[in-house]
């Protein structure tokens, strides 16, 4: 009986992690890019992040070009970006920021409360029934909306009024 037509894609695309993963790893001799798990620059090579994530938990995985990745982030990107996205990132992120050395850039986020930026706030003065919301917002996506400075993301607390 054949496979149906999704498993024989889910297989496929298992298969083309797998390849990308083999091929960064055997450019012996040649810098690695930096690997970017849902927004997050990790410490670590393309094989470990595929085994953190699962790869059956991997929902896409891209390249950014070293031109692209240096206008982004600068000096760091002169490699290249690995991009993989999970499936469900709020689970990755336990794992990722459960261990600090997984971080490539280990800066403590920036906060922002009701739209604006505050420096070292004391989150212990904040009434907890006047949070409506707290979003991790990563450090790449920080980057894309802020610009360098934001590497460490951000942490956005909405307030009700």
């Amino acid at each position: 009986m054949p496979l149906p037509l999704g498993t024989i894609l889910n297989n496929m695309k298992h298969l083309f992690i797998l390849f990308v993963v083999i091929i960064l790893n055997y450019s012996v001799g040649k810098a690695q890019p930096i690997i970017v798990v849902d927004g997050f620059f990790l410490n670590i090579d393309s094989s470990s992040a595929v085994n953190m994530v699962g790869i059956e938990n991997i929902d896409s995985i891209s390249f950014l070009y070293p031109d692209s990745a240096t206008r982004l982030i600068g000096e760091y990107g002169r490699n290249g970006l690995l991009l993989l996205r999970s499936k469900d990132p709020k689970k990755t992120y336990s794992r990722i920021l459960s261990n600090n050395n997984n971080l490539l850039f280990p800066n403590s986020p920036k906060y922002m409360i009701d739209s604006i930026f505050v420096d070292n706030p004391n989150l212990n003065l904040l009434d907890p029934n006047k949070i409506i919301s707290i979003e991790i917002i990563s450090p790449l996506t920080a980057i894309k909306l802020y610009g360098q400075n934001w590497i460490g993301g951000i942490i956005s607390i909405k307030l009700r009024k």
